[in-house]
């Protein structure tokens, strides 16, 4: 069986203009590992097994933001032509 509950909280902050920001995040910081137990038994044998997981976790990040887009993404003002398709219907393909 294992633990049931997670736990985590996170938080960021821009600095610098909003250019750079820092995060950071911890995960279960009231549980350092995850116990898994099992027990199986039978009409002829018992077996137990026992395993253990590092569950806590600490993250730390930094980033930066370099420039901005200063215009909208224009749409390409070229469409496809689909000039390969036969008007007529005398023609097969095979060209």
């Amino acid at each position: 069986m294992a633990d049931k509950w997670y736990y985590g909280i996170s938080a960021s902050k821009d600095l610098v203009k909003e250019k750079l920001s820092i995060s950071g995040s911890i995960s279960n910081p009231f549980n350092k590992y995850r116990n898994y137990i099992n027990d199986m038994t039978g009409p002829n044998f018992t077996q137990s097994s026992f395993s253990q997981n590092y569950y806590r976790s600490f993250n730390i990040s930094l980033s930066y933001r370099f420039g901005r887009l200063k215009d909208e993404i224009r749409k390409n003002r070229r469409g496809i032509k689909n000039d390969d398709v036969s008007g007529g219907g005398g023609q097969q393909g095979g060209n």
